[in-house]
């Protein structure tokens, strides 16, 4: 009987050791290209960022130097304010035998206040917004008053007078009698704050609303003698 099985050759597999060590060599310098690539993208990046924050510190410093340099000029142009008349037309201190409230006495006051504004500028006109007054003694409230808005031109004084008003205001008998000595004896410091906006004008140019506060401190025997009572000017965050 004859043998039908097929006689079926199996393929023979040759492995090549030199081709696996080519190929590791291949897949190690491709390897070491990637890490070389990628500190490369990374050093590209650092460079790039550290230029950007150079970049916007540089720019941040302009501003700021801008700012201050704007800031200067501005101050170089602010008026000179000064309390030039300072009066009590009344003053009374009314004691009280029995009171509901801690305070032993109550003060009616009215106080005069003569104020000079002057722009100094040669070429920056000044326009000032409605002037908010609060007048103090010995840290004592005296009132409060407003006034209109007005301009100025260059190397021009503005001289107003404004009064303030309190009424059965509620104090301490010997505070009370400490501000009445003060006053009769020409030792009372006044405490005078004024707020507003200006407004400054040069050629055709404008700039609005920059707010000012001016503090003053006169004493009422040196206003006497017309001595005037320079205030400080300085310009205030909005």
């Amino acid at each position: 009987m004859a043998d039908t099985r097929l006689n079926i050759d199996k393929p023979e597999h040759h492995v090549i050791f030199s081709d696996i060590r080519q190929n590791r060599l291949a897949m190690a310098v491709r390897g070491k290209n990637n890490k070389e690539h990628n500190r490369e993208c990374c050093a590209c990046q650092l460079a790039c960022c550290a230029r950007t924050c150079l970049a916007a510190l540089a720019f941040l410093l302009i501003l700021i130097f801008l700012g201050v340099t704007f800031l200067i000029s501005l101050r170089s142009c602010l008026p000179e304010i000064n309390i030039c008349g300072l009066n009590f037309p009344t003053f009374e201190v009314i004691m009280h035998r029995k009171s509901a409230t801690k305070h032993t006495a109550s003060l009616i006051a009215q106080i005069e206040l003569g104020i000079e504004f002057l722009n100094k500028n040669k070429k920056v006109d000044l326009s000032y917004g409605q002037l908010r007054i609060l007048a103090s003694a010995e840290e004592f409230h005296l009132g409060k008053t407003k006034v209109g808005a007005f301009s100025q031109k260059t190397r021009n004084s503005t001289f107003i007078r404004v009064g303030t008003r309190i009424e059965h205001v509620g104090i301490y008998k010997a505070d009370a009698e400490q501000l009445k000595f003060d006053l009769v004896n020409s030792e009372v410091f006044l405490g005078v704050i004024i707020a507003s906006s200006l407004s400054f004008h040069v050629g055709g140019i404008t700039i609005n609303g920059i707010p000012i506060l001016a503090r003053c401190y006169p004493k009422k025997a040196e206003i006497e003698i017309e001595t005037k009572t320079i205030c400080s000017v300085s310009i205030v965050p909005m």
